[in-house]
């Protein structure tokens, strides 16, 4: 027993042939872990150099813990910029070093607050705390793990909040409470079961006896636990009371039928015919109780085998027991007679089943009335499985839950997996539009994806917050962040396959499960599967052309269809960014419908001003003495008009640069441009003049080679900004501050590069798969499984305790009498559940196969005491007999459940107070329906 080990973690209550369960399981395999410990800081204010420096300090612990894949914080995030001094992208961690002056760290707050991918994510929107977040390995044990995190945050920020969240310390937590509770109740539940006992038969010894017994056979089911290796549980770590609230019971049955068989014989005599009389009867209501417990082995949960197993074993022992054990020990001690008065409870039981019997038809009508509401009412209860059902309100887990949601946007995700080749700039662009389509999903918080990754990246790249317009361009953002864990999070190896992370706002199971069906809509009706490649990319590096799939073919070749279908990938993917940007509602349809109706003009001034920008940066040909001709050089370039052939663009910079030279008097410049004055020309001042111009044309010849790109990027860039402002004039929304969001998503409405449905004679370049998964996902599994499972095992648990009671009483018609007040106990909880509002959880669906296996104990003897002698009747000898250990029974059984209500483990609570009304429930249903129902005067010879 001492080698049962408890095993916290939640994920093993998920059904394992549940398709929901393996694919989230493979997920978590191949992005390192989707089981997310959260620890949330109140720092107030965490860009303070020394709570930096602390913060930087415990992420690299935290990162190089074996049992953690991945520790993120606000100390260890990368940041991309343009490296002014050197040139390309300069990658730094954006909060190290730690500002070291006040200046610095408003400096610092200021940067950090500005990047809308990391506010809300890292730190909280008012910037007063931060979150810490630790993936733990796919095979970390999450309890040691909550521990480990929770030991060394703790000892770096000793007196700042700090909250836990994630399913690694929710279990943990959990697991604490239970073990605590079970610590300080078993000993109460013990006591008031002794105590009850003592108070109804006045019978210490009987009362000592029957605690010894149970706990032999509570040692002997952790025996078998140990000898097995199998660990204990939350719903295992009720087993202890069960077994003593039930258990206790088959003794005292024994002992009470030979106290009163004491007084006529003596003590071995009075022993046998206990044994011979009340022993198959006790040996059959025991053996309804394992069957009860037995049934949970028909679920697909392994928690709840293991618990219906060894709880119906640790069951058959204290059995096993009472008819073995306890005989020995009245034998070698040789109990002599004890004789107990009658009391008004007995009374009160014998008149209240003589006026059942009296008024059968009454109480017929009324518990067919009692049994029908109930069952109406038990129509509302629903299988619910959400974090809440876990914990109580104002718990840890739920303050945390709460400072999460309120800081940070949540702490629950859905993930989205989809497979394809992440290389195609086209599927990418797919995968950003499924993002942003969510994103404006209620309760969405935020969206992170590969898509996101990527623009960020290529923004510092190329100044364009846009997904690169080729493969090549795209290959080169994945070597720039080869090895770095922000990208690891979102894709896999081989680039086949992207997770996106949708951070949810609320733990509502009617809002979470309404959510999760939109998403799951969106993927099944708008995502992008089997696709065709149609158009021309973009101009791209030589392996351009081996990067990308075969294309049917440019414009000139698409069918009106596809044409339009283009139009409309275009325009899809383009109205989701928006509508994800838009701090205002505004439908999809209504910001399509406004894309497909623009008529918006570059500005050429707008080009003038990007161009003469770029002339003067570092990345352009203009040597810097010739900076003041940028304007009027990009003035006559912008002139040019979108696309200029290079000729174009060297006879217009030649224009301007060289006709800025003027030759001295007298100077004549040869046609072909030689730099060489004749000797007629005078010499030094023209031969410096045809140099200079001859220099320039140089220049202009660079520009030409150079400009291309610029210049379809800065005609393309005041494209998309005409555009932003016409749409957001077409929605009549006042133009915001920062207009270059919306122009970013607009730049690729002219790409020829889309990605459109297969054919419909099934012709495809590709196809794009998706999962939906994360915790929601597991919890409606589990959801439906719990469901399942209570059928099953309830009809099981039913058809082997009918078994018994037809082979009990040799009587089918016995058997269904037997097992009648067992089911009305059954509609009238579960009714009760259905009108309280309650739903079945893990906790929960433990409750019918309880309340068939021992509910039905009563009207087994009830029934074996159903006589008649002379001068009595079978139900005035029934209840005079059994119907006091019945109702003592009963309320033990009650008493011992009531006290899993007194802890903090809601689990155990919610079965505890609901079970412990059922004992009550059954017995009542026994002492009316048997007496109302039965027709013999006899059920057992």
């Amino acid at each position: 027993a001492l080698r049962v080990d408890q095993d916290d973690d939640l994920l093993a209550f998920l059904p394992a042939d549940n398709p929901a369960v393996a694919d989230f399981q493979r997920i978590n395999r191949e992005f390192g872990g989707l089981d997310v410990a959260i620890v949330g800081i109140e720092a107030g204010d965490p860009f303070a150099g020394p709570f930096l420096e602390t913060l930087d300090v415990l992420t690299r612990k935290l990162g190089d813990e074996a049992t953690i894949s991945l520790a993120l914080s606000l100390s260890n995030v990368e940041d991309f910029s343009i490296d002014e001094e050197k040139g390309g992208i300069r990658a730094e961690y954006l909060a190290r070093p730690a500002p070291k002056t006040p200046e610095a760290s408003r400096a610092l707050r200021e940067r950090v607050m500005g990047k809308e991918h990391i506010v809300g994510n890292l730190v909280s929107r008012d910037g007063r705390s931060v979150i810490i977040y630790a993936f733990l390995a796919p095979d970390a044990n999450p309890r040691a793990t909550a521990d480990f995190i929770k030991g060394i945050v703790k000892e770096a920020y000793p007196d700042l909040p700090t909250y836990w969240g994630g399913a690694p310390f929710i279990s943990t937590y959990i697991y604490d409470v239970t073990q605590a509770d079970m610590r300080r109740l078993i000993p109460w539940a013990v006591v008031v079961i002794v105590l009850i006992i003592v108070a109804s038969f006045r019978d210490v010894f009987g009362a000592l006896l029957a605690l010894v017994s149970t706990a032999m056979g509570i040692v002997i089911t952790y025996g078998l636990m140990g000898m097995n290796g199998v660990d204990a549980n939350i719903v295992l770590g009720a087993m202890p009371v069960i077994l003593f609230a039930v258990g206790s019971a088959y003794p005292i049955h024994v002992l009470v039928r030979y106290y009163a068989l004491r007084g006529e014989h003596d003590a071995e005599d009075a022993l046998a015919e206990t044994l011979v009389g009340i022993g198959p009867v006790v040996l059959a209501a025991g053996l309804t109780t394992v069957a009860g417990l037995m049934s949970f082995l028909a679920m697909d949960i392994a928690p709840m085998r293991s618990f219906g197993l060894y709880t119906g074993l640790g069951i058959l022992a204290t059995l096993l027991l009472s008819l073995t054990f306890v005989p020995a020990v009245v034998r070698v001690v040789g109990l002599e007679s004890r004789s107990f008065s009658r009391s008004w409870a007995r009374d009160l039981l014998v008149a209240a089943v003589r006026g059942a019997r009296a008024r059968r038809a009454a109480v017929t009508v009324g518990l067919l009335v009692v049994t029908g509401a109930g069952l109406a009412l038990a129509g509302r209860v629903e299988a619910r499985m959400e974090t809440a059902a876990f914990f109580e309100e104002g718990s840890p887990p739920d303050r945390a839950e709460d400072f999460l949601r309120t800081s940070f946007g949540g702490s629950q995700f859905i993930q989205v997996m989809v497979e394809g080749d992440m290389n195609d700039p086209g599927v990418l662009r797919e995968v950003q539009r499924l993002a942003d389509r969510i994103a404006v999903e209620p309760h969405v918080s935020s969206v992170a994806s590969l898509a996101q990754v990527l623009s960020l990246l290529n923004e510092a790249f190329t100044g364009e917050r846009r997904l690169p317009p080729t493969t090549a361009q795209v290959r080169v953002l994945y070597r720039f962040l080869q090895g770095r864990p922000v990208l690891e999070q979102f894709l896999v190896e081989d680039r086949t396959r992207s997770l996106m992370q949708i951070k949810i706002d609320t733990d509502e199971h009617e809002v979470v499960a309404a959510l999760l069906d939109r998403i799951e809509a969106l993927v099944a009706e708008e995502a992008l599967r089997g696709y065709r490649v149609v158009g021309r990319p973009p101009a791209s590096a030589e392996a351009e052309a081996e990067a990308v799939p075969e294309l049917t073919g440019g414009d000139e070749q698409l069918s009106e269809e596809q044409r339009a279908e283009v139009t409309k990938r275009r325009l899809a993917v383009a109205a989701a960014r928006v509508a994800a940007l838009l701090s205002e509602a505004r439908s999809y349809e209504e910001i399509i419908n406004a894309l497909a109706d623009l008529d918006a003009e570059a500005e050429p001034k707008a080009v003038q001003q990007r161009l003469a920008g770029f002339l003067t940066s570092r990345e352009s040909f203009l040597p810097p003495d010739l900076h003041g001709r940028a304007v009027a050089l990009a003035t006559t370039l912008a002139g040019l008009g979108p696309s200029p052939t290079p000729a174009e663009v060297e006879s217009s910079s030649s224009r301007v640069l060289v006709d800025d030279v003027p030759l001295p008097e007298d100077c004549v410049e040869d046609p072909e441009g030689s730099e060489e004055a004749t000797e007629a020309e005078g010499g030094g001042a023209c031969a410096a003049a045809l140099a200079t111009r001859a220099q320039r044309r140089e220049v202009a010849l660079d520009l030409a080679l150079s400009l291309s790109t610029p210049l379809d990027e800065a005609w393309r860039r005041a494209r998309a900004d005409g555009r932003a402002r016409a749409l957001l004039g077409k929605l009549k929304l006042a133009e915001p501050k920062a207009l270059r969001p919306f122009s970013d998503a607009l730049l690729d409405l002219d790409t020829d590069h889309a990605l459109i449905p297969k054919d419909p004679s099934g012709q495809m370049d590709g196809e794009l798969r998706y999962v939906v998964t994360g915790t929601p996902v597991l919890y409606r599994g589990l959801s439906e499984s719990v469901t399942q499972n209570q059928i099953q095992s309830l009809g099981l648990a039913l058809a082997l305790v009918l078994v018994i009671m037809v082979v009990l009483f040799r009587s089918v018609s016995s058997g269904l009498l037997a097992a009648t007040p067992t089911v009305i106990t059954l509609s009238a909880i579960y009714g009760a559940m259905g009108a309280l509002g309650l739903h079945l959880d893990i906790g929960t669906s433990m409750l019918a196969s309880i309340i068939i296996g021992a509910g039905v104990d009563y009207a087994v003897h009830l029934l074996a005491a159903w006589r008649a002698d002379e001068g009595s009747t079978a139900a005035g000898n029934a209840a005079e007999h059994a119907g006091p250990a019945i109702w003592t029974n009963a309320i033990m059984v009650s008493a011992g459940f009531f006290v899993l209500t007194l802890g903090d483990a809601k689990p155990l609570e919610n079965v505890g107070g609901l079970t412990s009304a059922a004992m009550l429930v059954a017995a009542m249903a026994t002492f009316v329906a048997i007496p109302a129902l039965a027709r013999k005067l006899r059920y057992r010879k």
